[in-house]
């Protein structure tokens, strides 16, 4: 849908999960990673400038644990050098960036519905487009590559192959099954906030003694409760809390 292809260079977060990257390695372009920010997992606005080359065709951000990225900096980067701004709000859904929705504010916006998020289908997820021309072509791509849908609406007379598409289209049952769920969003999210809160309330006094060991929320973000972290120093850290029989996964390997 966005063009990427073996000449283009992505600029993404060094802490994602494999997915961010995998959907441009597909395609053949080069990934060029970007670090965090000192007190969030999320993409620091200002390392991405200097990564800008001529081949630069999209900066994406991943909004880790619902909390938002300093997206007013990232905007302006994408604006300047004329980038697609892909939002990877796969853990975002509900959560905000100021007063906007996370996954509205870049040229497109991608949420999960796996199982692990707030709201679940199993797998799949939702693309937000903000620009007319990318909806278009992606109504046919989602449709196996032909104008079906604008046949249905009566807009053509009959229906074809337009280009090389797939079957992205969620079940009848499926989008029944997220429905439901949509529709009572403020009681699961007020339920997940309880549990936050007092994960947070109880290991505050930590925080005391260990600066940045609990979940960051920068004043220009919300939050959907999405997960509840803590930061570990070292590898020697989780495995103290393993053996307290406490549950802490080494999410990301480091490299060989």
């Amino acid at each position: 849908l966005a063009n990427i292809d073996s000449n283009s260079e992505v600029i993404i977060p060094s802490y994602t999960f494999v997915s961010t990257a995998n959907a441009f390695a597909l395609r053949g372009a080069k990934i060029v990673f970007a670090d965090s920010e000192k007190l969030t997992p999320n993409i620091d606005a200002e390392k991405i400038e200097t990564l800008v080359t001529k081949n630069t065709k999209a900066i994406v951000v991943v909004h880790y644990a619902g909390v938002s990225c300093n997206m007013d900096p990232i905007v302006a980067i994408a604006k300047k050098y004329n980038l697609l701004l892909i939002e990877d709000a796969a853990q975002a859904i509900d959560a905000y960036y100021k007063d906007q929705p996370l996954g509205s504010i870049g040229t497109f916006g991608t949420f999960s519905f796996h199982e692990t998020k707030n709201i679940v289908a199993g797998e799949g997820g939702l693309l937000v487009i903000n620009d007319s021309d990318f909806s278009n072509r992606a109504e046919v791509i989602r449709e196996k590559g032909t104008n079906r849908s604008q046949f249905f609406r009566g807009e053509v007379d009959k229906y074809g192959w337009v280009e090389i598409g797939s079957s992205f289209l969620a079940s009848d049952i499926t989008a029944a099954f997220l429905y439901a769920q949509l529709t009572h969003i403020d009681e699961i999210q007020e339920k997940r906030k309880k549990i936050w809160s007092r994960y947070y309330n109880q290991l505050e006094e930590i925080q005391k003694i260990k600066p940045n060991f609990l979940p960051h929320l920068p004043t220009y973000a919300s939050n959907n409760a999405h997960i509840f972290y803590i930061t570990c120093l070292d590898l020697s850290e989780r495995t103290a809390l393993t053996a307290e029989s406490i549950r802490a996964l080494a999410v990301v390997k480091e490299p060989p």
